[in-house]
């Protein structure tokens, strides 16, 4: 018996096969590339990501040895398939950091202030929403929309075509802003705005709910049962966070990969208190428990992993080169480079995010003639964390307390930037034996929905395992403290200096 797990990422798709406790059976991984015709314009083929998809797909189904009951997938959110009345997509679907549709999200926030979003429980959106990206679209083509006779989100796109119907499940309809979270209803009046009617959108329905079945003939030719069922495993974040463990209220995800992300869930009674501090509402989505909710408790922007990268493709020229001869991780042989204390550096590690609407500036301040490369390497991880904690300090003192800290991506494989976490966020951190946390919640939520497991929590207790749990230096802790006022104090300094309002 097996459950499978698709997770479709921006640069390519992976394909995992689990078995009941967990055990990695199977998994395979195919790249694509996006579209960049002119400046600030970024596209991709629908069909290349589904042919990639159904690759991986039938590599693990056919490869792993034993018979695939379910097969969940979880996608990006925010872009979405346009489709002719024979399910023919009609054009290229729009990347999530395409930056067009500044001037859109004014005119939006114009008939729909933050304060009206407020009694539809929607947000304001961003350009990077779905609904922004169909106005661009419509503006750019007047009349397309009239051509088009559905349009399907990336899971139900990927899924139609091994038999799931129409469907798509709140996480990703929230990539959209365009629907009542409390209500999971789409609202016309912003579908009309944008130049299309809102019923080609797909029906809303809770996150892990079955799509539809594999029929026979198709069964065969993708190597499952036939009758294996189709699972919303909805957006990225959302299903890694179950492949981790995280349902229940007060737990906290860190995903450290190209993106710093946190993830925190909360209950019913915490939606009054979810204010920031100029009384904006935070925006929540719904997760997969009933009364259970998803914020993000603060994050480092589109930096997270990216940084490091940075530092790998500027400073660390001599052994990058030296890793791409022997084959060995760039990451792995620096990590045993960290100095064994704090800095004394300042990064402001927003290096050129290109965040919509925000204006950043990359730094390393506080350097001397002794700094070494490893200092500013550690200073990296340090900073990004001030970055975070910020958010999540927020939170934890206004909302509700963080009571139990999961960590997962490339940067969850390096012990001391854990150590530097859990130092900085004064919390044990823990992390997961998965390295594929979103294919994991994906087949997790298939084999709830297959009747393997009666539910989540018999899913994770049998199939989630902690690798290593950190626990905060208090020296350490009370040291980061002072150098996060230092933090907050430049980044202020600096940005107003560089980008005054």
């Amino acid at each position: 018996m097996a459950l499978v797990g698709i997770d479709v990422g921006g640069t390519g798709v992976k394909a995992v096969a689990y078995s009941e406790n967990g055990a990695e059976l199977k998994q395979a991984y195919k790249e694509y590339s996006m579209k960049n015709p002119s400046p600030g314009v970024y596209v991709f083929d629908p069909g290349v990501i589904y042919q990639a998809a159904e690759s991986v797909l039938k590599e693990v189904t056919f490869g792993c040895g034993e018979e695939v009951l379910g097969i969940g997938c979880s996608t990006f959110g925010e872009s979405f398939v346009c489709l002719d009345e024979h399910d023919n997509i009609l054009c290229d679907s729009i990347m999530y950091f395409d930056t067009r549709g500044g001037e859109d999200v004014k005119d939006f926030l114009s008939r729909w202030p933050a304060e009206l979003l407020e009694k539809f429980e929607s947000w304001p959106p961003d350009r990077i929403n779905s609904i922004i990206k169909m106005r661009v679209m419509d503006r750019e083509n007047p009349g397309f929309f009239k051509k088009v006779k559905r349009i399907r989100m990336l899971p139900d796109f990927i899924l139609s075509h091994f038999g799931a119907e129409h469907f798509c499940d709140d996480s990703i309809a929230a990539t959209v802003r365009g629907h009542n979270t409390i209500t999971n209803e789409w609202i016309p009046e912003m579908f009309e705005w944008a130049g299309l009617d809102y019923r080609l959108m797909p029906k809303i329905v809770s996150l892990g709910s079955v799509m539809g079945e594999v029929p026979a003939d198709i069964a065969g030719k993708i190597g499952v049962r036939p009758g294996a069922k189709l699972v919303s495993g909805g957006h990225d974040h959302t299903a890694a966070s179950i492949g981790i463990g995280l349902t229940q209220v007060g737990q906290l995800m860190n995903e450290i990969g190209t993106v710093d992300f946190t993830m925190m869930l909360i209950g019913d009674s915490e939606l009054p208190k979810l204010r920031r501090p100029d009384g904006r509402k935070i925006n929540y989505r719904r997760h997969v428990n009933p009364g259970t909710y998803a914020i993000n408790a603060g994050g480092g922007g589109l930096t997270g992993g990216v940084i490091l990268k940075w530092f790998r493709d500027h400073f660390g020229l001599l052994e990058k080169a030296e890793c791409e001869r022997t084959g060995a991780s760039f990451y792995a042989e620096y990590d045993k480079k960290l100095p064994k204390e704090p800095t004394d550096l300042i990064v402001l590690p927003q290096f050129g995010t290109g965040l919509p609407g925000r204006h950043h500036t990359g730094a390393i301040l506080n350097m001397t003639m002794n700094t070494t490369n490893a200092q500013i390497y550690r200073a990296f991880m340090e900073n990004e964390s001030y970055a975070v904690y910020t958010g999540m300090k927020y939170v934890n003192d206004n909302i509700l307390k963080v009571n139990d800290i999961i960590a997962l991506g490339g940067a969850a494989r390096c012990a001391e930037y854990m150590q530097i976490r859990s130092d900085v966020f004064n919390a044990p951190i823990k992390t997961v034996h998965s390295d594929q946390a979103g294919a994991h919640g994906d087949a997790m939520l298939a084999g709830v929905a297959v009747g393997v497991w009666k539910d989540l929590e018999e899913a994770i207790s049998a199939s989630v395992q902690i690798k290593e749990t950190f626990e905060p230096n208090q020296k350490n802790h009370a040291y980061y403290m002072e150098m996060y006022e230092k933090y907050l104090r430049v980044y202020k300094a600096v940005n107003d200096a560089l980008h005054p309002e």
